[in-house]
């Protein structure tokens, strides 16, 4: 059986025939010989600058990812697929690219690399997808997937971003520095490039400027009281919020974009995910560590990590917004999008020292 070729696919007029052309060329490097290509769907970019394209053939759909064109190292894009094939052989739902012809899992082509995996079923987690089976599934999902991270053993060259160890948490150094760069020179800077811009921008960020001065002296504070601390770190998906946890009939069939994922404390996920779903709302963050806990245990110093961690998410992510609006790198067509982000960051960040915040924190070792 020919492959087919562009005059077959069906194609939606979102990107020039020429760039079809490209996708088209890279599939058919993954493809089995007898599939065919039916219909090709681009999924709108994302802010990493990924391009991701939805792929059905005659046997199969696929996702197919070209990696930003600077962006990871080959070296760790191919130990990340080791790691996700390691889950997958412990039957946890991730997407394992497949190999093309000459049996690589990643090829270059047009000055970047590409991916095939396939396209996971279900659709993405809402703060109102939330029945006592959703719990339970995406609380033992992310303990299992924990678990087995914690016996992955990478090849030597990968050990830079894929090891276990009981060591400190990296998450904590970083987020400290970041927020000692701001404290010393960039709130001062970025508040007077907050005045150009127009009425909605320019207050939401302004807030949220203001909420960091307020805040950001006491979480640093705690960030440096955790960073001498020596936990179980191991690779850890460290970006994974709703949209990356797909569900379906109140249970996870996958978990997708791993690209941020290396060595870290587990709970970068657990708070980037209870952050991201629930933000202030403790009765569920308590709900969900209950079932997490059935599966596997977190110590006080453990849940010390999240709560700082989660901190410090909400101070510095509000920042990393503020300065893609001051720099020009909020797209028109995500404007509306973006505020309505940064207004949830910003109203977060007024609760940091909430009393009955700290009266909840406190409540779960």
């Amino acid at each position: 059986m020919r492959r087919r070729g562009e005059d077959d696919v069906k194609l939606p007029k979102r990107l020039p025939r020429e760039e079809y052309s490209v996708l088209i060329r890279i599939l058919n490097d993954f493809l089995t010989l007898g599939e065919s290509i039916e219909e090709i769907q681009p999924v709108a970019k994302g802010f990493s600058g990924a391009t991701i394209a939805r792929v059905t053939t005659n046997l199969a759909d696929y996702a197919l990812r070209g990696w930003p064109k600077e962006s990871l190292s080959a070296e760790r894009i191919r130990e990340l697929h080791a790691y996700l094939d390691h889950l997958h052989k412990h039957e946890l739902p991730v997407a394992v690219p497949v190999r093309s012809t000459s049996g690589e899992t990643l090829v270059h082509e047009e000055g970047r690399f590409w991916q095939c995996e396939p396209w996971l079923p279900g659709a993405p987690v809402t703060r109102d997808d939330f029945s006592l089976s959703s719990f339970q599934s995406i609380m033992k999902t992310l303990a299992s997937i924990h678990l087995t991270s914690e016996c992955f053993r990478s090849r030597t060259s990968g050990k830079r971003w894929f090891s276990t160890a009981r060591d400190v948490v990296p998450a904590v150094i970083e987020r400290a520095q970041l927020i000692q760069s701001w404290q010393r020179t960039s709130t001062k800077d970025q508040i007077s490039k907050c005045r150009m811009l127009p009425n909605e921008p320019r207050e939401v960020c302004l807030e949220v400027l203001s909420r960091f001065g307020e805040s950001s002296s006491e979480v640093l504070h705690e960030l440096h009281s955790l960073s001498a601390l020596p936990l179980a770190i191991f690779p850890c998906w460290r970006d994974l919020h709703g949209e990356h946890v797909l569900l379906e009939n109140h249970q996870v069939t996958g978990l997708i974009d791993a690209s941020a994922t290396r060595t870290d404390h587990p709970a970068t996920d657990l708070s980037r995910l209870f952050g991201s779903l629930w933000g202030d709302d403790f009765h569920r963050w308590e709900t969900a560590l209950a079932h997490y806990r059935e599966q596997r245990q977190l110590s006080e110093n453990d849940l010390s990590v999240l709560i700082s961690l989660d901190r410090s998410s909400v101070l510095l992510s509000g920042l990393t917004w503020v300065d893609r609006w001051c720099r020009g790198e909020v797209a028109e067509s995500r404007e509306t999008e973006v505020l309505e982000r940064m207004h949830t960051i910003a109203a977060r960040m007024k609760g940091l020292n909430a009393p009955e915040n700290r009266e909840r924190y406190s409540s779960w070792s």
